[in-house]
């Protein structure tokens, strides 16, 4: 999960590095372009593109490509080993949370009974507010950040992908809408992320299986 994570940073390096290149001479590159090679050539047709950076740009198109496989082939591997874990089908039901996300909690969690309560696993994945005492008042400021790197990362792009999801639970829609709205975007991805992760461990620890009539869990 950690090398696949990395894989993910060098594609971005990557591309951000042609964007650069291109962007210099005034060529926007498009998703498609990048994707298809019929685009990629046509792109490097283009006169204004010097020649000088063109073998720059074919090198670095196959680096890309080359990172690709990687990508592909470690998502082969997590799809194996997730297939090992009897809960994933479980918690593979929850919005947003796809083979990758899954092994990323699984994996971080192993088992759910080291935790209690769900704002231990929270806490865990560094996933809720920091606070901090002064004059006998506590403030809470942002999520702590500790714990879990990769798994706090992985449930917030879940919570992006389930905001999105039409089989998110009513209420937690509703709840992540106004969240959005009074508190904006990030906030409200955090906080859904954590609500999910509490759910997750609602439904390790009872043996449950998803709902998509929940009512708002507490985190």
């Amino acid at each position: 999960m950690q090398t696949r994570q990395q894989i993910i940073k060098q594609v971005g390096a990557t591309v951000n590095s042609v964007k650069a290149l291109l962007r210099s001479v005034g060529v926007e590159i498009k998703k498609s372009e990048w994707a298809k090679p019929s685009g990629w050539e046509r792109l490097l047709e283009q006169p204004v593109i010097p020649i000088w950076m063109k073998p720059l740009l074919y090198v670095l198109r196959k680096v890309w490509e080359f990172q690709q496989q990687v990508r592909q082939d470690l998502d082969a591997i997590v799809a194996a080993e997730l297939s090992r874990w009897p809960e994933a089908e479980v918690v593979q039901e929850v919005p947003g949370y796809g083979p990758i996300v899954t092994m990323a909690v699984l994996s971080g969690v192993d088992d759910i009974n080291r935790f209690k309560r769900s704002n231990q696993l929270a806490s865990y994945a560094g996933l809720v507010p920091s606070s901090r005492d002064s004059g006998g008042i506590q403030r809470r400021g942002g999520i702590t950040r500790q714990g879990r790197g990769l798994m706090r990362y992985l449930t917030v792009q879940a919570a992006w992908a389930a905001m999105r999801s039409r089989a998110l639970t009513p209420s937690l829609q509703k709840w992540a809408k106004r969240l959005l709205v009074k508190r904006g975007r990030a906030v409200a991805a955090v906080a859904l992320a954590r609500r999910l992760l509490v759910l997750v461990y609602r439904l390790l620890k009872n043996g449950e299986a998803y709902n998509p009539t929940y009512p708002v869990v507490a985190s």
